[in-house]
């Protein structure tokens, strides 16, 4: 998979040049002309990265501010592209991660997108849900739970339960990495639960033991290092 990003740009030569150098890092772009345009899409997609013009006297900025606040792109690298005469101090205090002073060059745009773009990747990874099925126990209070494993990620999992148990708003799993005989223990917060018994929990404390199998199992090392003959 590719990272994806929001552009807003107005300016068609600006627009050309900053799509010209996404695609060819790698990047799936959708571009916006304007903030108003742009802001429904931002709340309702995940983003790896948006890129926003900020020169002029629209509310474009407020696009890099809004990044942070929608959850699902609180995490995305966000980069800020402004006018000669505009303060590199106001775009950082808005969340840019990144500031691009114009005018753009094409040798400026690319050093910047590309020392960006691992960050991108990385925000890719740690989002991404590697469906999986596997038994895993759910310790939720004083209870334990069985259940399902049907996907994982850097920072979380969902599984399964029946649909009459409620889980406690602080989870401990324990299930075995599938195919491997490792095991890990999180913990994580329940951020969201629904009454057929799917829960969604988001990691907040995980050793670095199990940090490293977990990263290695979703890179595919450990299946590898475990396959027949090795």
């Amino acid at each position: 998979m590719l990272p994806e990003a929001m552009l807003v740009c107005a300016q068609e030569e600006s627009s050309h040049l900053l799509l010209s150098v996404l695609e060819e890092l790698g990047t799936r772009v959708e571009s916006h002309r304007d903030a108003v345009e742009a802001l429904p899409h931002l709340w309702a997609r995940r983003f790896d990265a948006v890129i926003v013009d900020c020169e002029g006297h629209g509310n474009e900025a407020e696009v890099v501010r809004e990044v942070h606040e929608a959850a699902q792109n609180r995490h995305a690298v966000t980069i800020a592209i402004i006018g000669p005469r505009e303060s590199r101090e106001d775009a950082y205090a808005l969340g840019a991660h990144f500031v691009l002073r114009k005018p753009l060059t094409a040798f400026r745009v690319w050093r910047l997108l590309r020392a960006s773009y691992p960050l991108m990747v990385e925000e890719l990874r740690r989002y991404l849900r590697h469906p999986c099925q596997g038994p895993v126990q759910v310790v939720s209070g004083v209870v334990e739970v069985p259940a399902l494993l049907t996907n994982l990620s850097r920072d979380g999992a969902a599984v399964m339960l029946e649909p009459e148990v409620r889980l406690e708003p602080i989870v401990r799993l324990r299930f075995r990495l599938p195919r491997t005989k490792l095991s890990v223990v999180p913990e994580g917060k329940v951020v969201w639960q629904t009454p057929c018994g799917h829960a969604g929990i988001h990691f907040t404390t995980v050793t670095a033991l199990d940090r490293l199998r977990l990263n290695r199992w979703l890179e595919g090392d450990l299946e590898r290092d475990e396959a027949p003959g090795r």
